[in-house]
């Protein structure tokens, strides 16, 4: 039943309804707590995150994020443990918490090379920390951006961020 709620919720997420996907994520939260089944509780709370922050709502986004690490830590669950920090990324940056970009970035970057298991969050990773840093210290570090890009697009197709990124730069030098 909880599995299926959870399939339920990610259908209103993908139609935009956020509200309702957070009604529907906590209900199966609840459920899977109960059955003590946490993996799918660190899901449900990485799906209620998911949520905030597609409602803008970054602080509720970070809290119930955290909630997921602390599962998937405790779980040993590398991937996931590793998109959570990738999103807990994306939500500092929105917040503008620049320096919490870059530590959180560190922090999972050394995990990804630690493990061997280089995937799009290595890329998304560098690019919002690099991001951060243009942010904090001035546009003088766009060759690091440049080049990273350069590396980082034989692992994975980023023109959207490539589009990002040249937009914020734009937008930093007006």
């Amino acid at each position: 039943e909880a599995k299926a709620l959870v399939n339920i919720g990610a259908m209103y997420g993908v139609n935009h309804e956020y509200s309702s996907a957070l009604e529907i994520f906590q209900e199966s939260l609840d459920i899977f707590i109960n059955l003590n089944n946490n993996l799918w509780a660190g899901y449900s709370y990485s799906n209620i995150a998911e949520c905030y922050y597609y409602k803008g709502n970054y602080k509720q986004a970070l809290e119930n994020n955290s909630k997921a690490i602390d599962i998937f830590i405790k779980l040993k669950a590398i991937n996931n443990i590793l998109m959570s920090y990738n999103n807990q990324v994306k939500n500092n940056y929105n917040l503008e918490n620049y320096n919490e970009v870059l530590k959180i970035s560190d922090k999972a970057i050394s995990e990804i090379e630690e493990t061997g298991r280089y995937t799009g969050f290595l890329i998304e990773l560098n690019i919002y920390k690099y991001l951060s840093n243009i942010k904090l210290f001035g546009t003088s570090n766009i060759d690091r951006v440049t080049e990273h890009l350069s590396y980082g697009t034989i692992f994975y197709d980023s023109y959207y961020y490539l589009y990002k990124i040249y937009n914020n730069i734009a937008y930093l030098d007006s």
